[in-house]
């Protein structure tokens, strides 16, 4: 006896089956349900990963999405201003590209700030006036020529209370055109 017949519901495996036999009944839908799955399956893998301050590396080429991104224009700097990337990647909003393509900018050096994890947070500003000589130091090794002349600017990225308070112990140096574009070719030995 069917659990239909006898409770007055179907059972899970009934109710399973119908379903089942539903899509070759509408093979319409069915293939419009398969390409959207197939679709969102394909957007998972293929979604860039988000990067913060913790994760960058020497040579790393980021996207880093700002509100200016879309900006055009005589003085329009749509990779963004050294305050808008940096809470950008405070929040976890950069991504890595690849060196040859499209990016705003490249990391040039990574500035330990201490590993006792006990340590309070000494403020955003100490942290910033430790990174930013480090930068103007790296600058020249990293670009190949110095800072003057160059096409490149240069900025450090230190960690906020709440990077900090998560375990971020470092700071990084970011390069990227001094006219707020995109570039796509590696900054890394470009002599510019």
């Amino acid at each position: 006896m069917r659990e239909r017949d006898r409770y007055g519901r179907k059972s899970v495996a009934e109710t399973f089956r119908d379903g089942v036999g539903w899509f070759p009944t509408h093979r319409t839908a069915s293939v419009a349900i398969l390409a959207l799955l197939g679709m969102l399956a394909m957007l998972a893998v293929l979604r860039p990963v988000g990067v913060g301050l913790g994760d960058l590396r020497v040579g790393d080429c980021l996207f880093v999405r700002t509100s200016s991104a879309g900006d055009v224009g005589p003085g329009a700097r749509p990779a963004g201003g050294s305050t808008d990337v940096g809470l950008a990647l405070l929040a976890g909003g950069g991504s890595r590209a690849a060196c040859d393509q499209s990016h705003g900018h490249e990391v040039s050096a990574v500035v330990a700030l201490g590993n006792d994890l006990a340590d309070s947070f000494p403020g955003r500003d100490a942290l910033q006036a430790r990174v930013t000589p480090a930068c103007l130091a790296a600058f020249p090794g990293y670009v190949g020529r110095p800072l003057a002349g160059s096409s490149f600017v240069t900025f450090g990225v230190a960690p906020d209370q709440g990077s900090w308070t998560r375990g971020i112990r470092s700071g990084a140096c970011l390069v990227g055109l001094a006219s707020g574009a995109f570039f796509g070719y590696p900054a890394r030995q470009s002599g510019r």
